[in-house]
């Protein structure tokens, strides 16, 4: 269920919502209230903070290379804003972008103005089509531990790193303007 929730198509646009959750799992033969799962689920953001702890320290340090930091998001505009917005954390970048999908696309544009761009992100595939399109990003995966990434995150040629805090390490190592 949480794959027709996730996907909008085949070419793997990204539209989740709780309502296109809900139907799924309706349509798998659960027989739930409707009306009650809907509240509940919306008001997940309210009893359960998804910022990692690292996530403000990083965006501050980072903010100190006075360079445009910008939030690339896949999925539905609204879930993903909603999220975004119980975070708190959208006054750190200095755009925030949501795409269906295809994020490669939206990386390749900076690509033609920026010199430099670290592109960081737990997907793999999503990291892998970046690599592909924008030879010249610097592609990080961040290694969520909630996440199975199977054999295939063997065979990425990526930096890894577990902690944005390595992260950052890495970009300071790198960054050519400090």
């Amino acid at each position: 269920t949480r794959t027709t929730a996730v996907l909008l198509d085949d070419d793997l646009h990204y539209d989740y919502t709780f309502e296109r959750h809900l139907d799924a799992l309706i349509k798998a033969s659960y027989t739930l209230p409707r009306e009650k799962v809907m509240q509940d689920l919306t008001n997940i953001f309210d009893v359960h903070d998804f910022t990692s702890v690292q996530s403000i320290p990083f965006l501050n340090r980072i903010k100190l290379y006075n360079q445009p930091i910008v939030l690339l998001s896949a999925g539905n505009d609204e879930f993903q804003r909603m999220k975004i917005n119980s975070t708190e954390m959208g006054d750190y970048f200095d755009d925030v972008l949501i795409v269906h999908g295809n994020k490669e696309v939206q990386v390749d544009k900076f690509s033609q103005t920026e010199s430099q761009i670290f592109f960081i992100n737990d997907k793999i595939f999503e990291n892998e089509e970046v690599k592909k399109k924008c030879p010249n990003a610097e592609v990080l995966r961040l290694i969520n531990p909630h996440k199975r990434y199977g054999a295939r995150s063997d065979t990425m040629s990526l930096p890894a790193f577990d902690t944005l805090d390595r992260i950052a390490d890495y970009i300071d190592s790198k960054i050519t303007n400090i």
